[in-house]
């Protein structure tokens, strides 16, 4: 549907259309005149004055606001951020690599063929006597001359060999691969975490600046209307002309502060929509998350669940792991190679194909002390694993109890702010009160505000260091 948004039109049209009403109730030549104008008017004068109201091709149209809960920027996250597709990716990868592994099961088969052509007759002079015997009674021998004339020949063939001894070998380089491949699944896991642990904080992060922003618009509001309340005392010359000017100056740092305020929650919603994968520009507004109370035995289970599941503590068992199937491997080599051959051959220059079956046994044997040498180091960096497992256990229990101990004293010292915030508030109220009624003077109610603002400062930040402990404690746990 088209809307039209018209100024004078419609009085000129409704101004003809009356005379032309006038005109046919009077009779007289006129009445073709007024029709004549009054279709003009809606020919030439209403299009050259309408303007289409509505969508416009090529405008730009206002994105809607949106809620977006931690859940929600979190769920999102999870399936879009591109730092997380790229460790998928890399699982994938080790997969395909694990899967590549494991066909050394198989026997290998190789195909050969070619085909050959002399360039010239190959001709032989042989004693006769070699190839007839002494025939003649004389003791004397000729020669004869052999030729070979120059032919085009072809061969194929087919080789087939299965591993016997190297079985184990292979077996032990599979186990090697299938630890790259879990180990990758564990990094993408801890890469998650640290994506979802960066969402929080971010979301957090701009939580608080809301609150501060609030209390920022708050101060304004307050110094607004206390400038018109000194507006009407200095022009009845009840308070000196620098007291106002003091009042501006503090309006207008407050004003700036609001600017600045909002500039940074701007590009905190930018980071925001980068981690989310989407367009940066993408509308939204944050909604308050609900505190948590950890309970004790809560905590402790969730601590032991941690000390089992962790990303970083399944990665040191699992190098842990691939560091001993390296080591049994590297002693596989002292094992002789031995190998079940079947091949086929077959040339055009003889009357049928050929088969044989064989057993190969290959032996790199003494090799000066190589293989020792590297088995040696297969178990030291064995026994490096075994130690990264302790110290990644006890790392992590560190902490599991650091956070908590953060999250406990940052939930203290919150509700202290908030309850001096609180206390501010209520003073700063009744004082303008009084200072409204002339009990108190600029300076005083001055200094109540300025001690509210103090109190907003310490409150918000106060709740930051709460939320900022919330998350790092989340991902201590290795919870998302």
């Amino acid at each position: 549907m088209v809307y039209f948004a018209m100024d004078n039109s419609i009085l000129w049209l409704l101004v003809a259309y009356r005379v032309y009403i006038t005109r046919l109730n009077s009779g007289g030549p006129g009445r073709l005149i007024c029709l004549m104008l009054l279709v003009l008017v809606v020919l030439l004068d209403i299009p050259a004055n309408c303007e289409v109201v509505g969508e416009r091709q090529g405008e730009p149209v206002e994105k809607a606001m949106q809620i977006l809960t931690l859940d929600q920027a979190v769920s999102i996250a999870k399936t879009g951020n591109r730092t997380l597709k790229n460790a998928l990716l890399e699982v994938q990868k080790t997969e395909d690599v694990l899967k590549a592994a494991k066909t050394q099961f198989y026997p290998s088969i190789e195909f050969s063929a070619a085909v050959s052509r002399m360039l010239t007759d190959m001709k032989f002079k042989v004693a006769e006597d070699s190839l007839y015997g002494d025939r003649s009674s004389s003791g004397q021998s000729g020669t004869t001359t052999l030729t070979i004339p120059a032919e085009t020949d072809a061969y194929a063939g087919v080789k087939i060999t299965q591993p016997l001894s190297q079985i184990y070998r292979i077996a032990m380089e599979v186990e090697v691969e299938r630890k790259t491949h879990e180990m990758a699944a564990e990094k993408q896991r801890l890469t998650r975490h640290d994506l979802v642990s960066g969402v929080k904080k971010l979301y957090y992060e701009l939580l608080q600046s809301e609150s501060s922003l609030s209390a920022v618009r708050e101060a304004v509001a307050f110094y607004r209307e206390l400038l018109r309340v000194l507006d009407d005392q200095l022009r009845q010359e009840a308070i000196l002309r620098h007291e106002a000017l003091g009042v501006k100056a503090q309006l207008a740092k407050y004003e700036y502060d609001e600017m600045s305020m909002k500039n940074t929650i701007n590009t905190m919603k930018e980071q925001m929509n980068e981690f989310l994968a989407r367009e940066i520009d993408t509308p939204f507004d944050v909604t308050p998350v609900p505190e948590i109370v950890l309970k004790e035995e809560d905590f402790e289970e969730a601590k032991t669940r941690a000390l089992k599941e962790r990303p970083d503590i399944r990665v040191s068992e699992l190098a842990a792991m691939q560091a001993d199937y390296a080591r049994k491997g590297k002693a596989s080599e002292f094992i002789p190679d031995l190998s079940l051959g079947f091949s086929y051959h077959t040339m055009s220059s003889l009357p049928a194909g050929f088969t044989y079956v064989s057993l190969a046994l290959t032996w790199k044997q003494p090799d000066w002390g190589k293989t020792w040498h590297e088995l040696s180091a297969r178990k030291k960096a064995l026994e490096q694993a075994e130690n990264e497992i302790e110290a990644a256990r006890a790392k992590a229990a560190v902490d599991i109890n650091k956070t908590m101990r953060k999250l406990a004293e940052s939930k203290k010292l919150l509700d202290a702010r908030r309850l001096s915030r609180e206390a501010a508030q209520e003073k700063l109220s009744a004082s303008m009160n009084m200072y409204k009624a002339g009990s108190i003077l600029l300076k005083d109610l001055l200094k109540d505000q300025a001690a509210l603002a103090e109190a907003d400062k310490d409150c918000h930040e106060a709740q930051g260091s709460y939320l900022t402990a919330r998350a790092d404690l989340d991902r201590a746990l290795g919870e998302e």
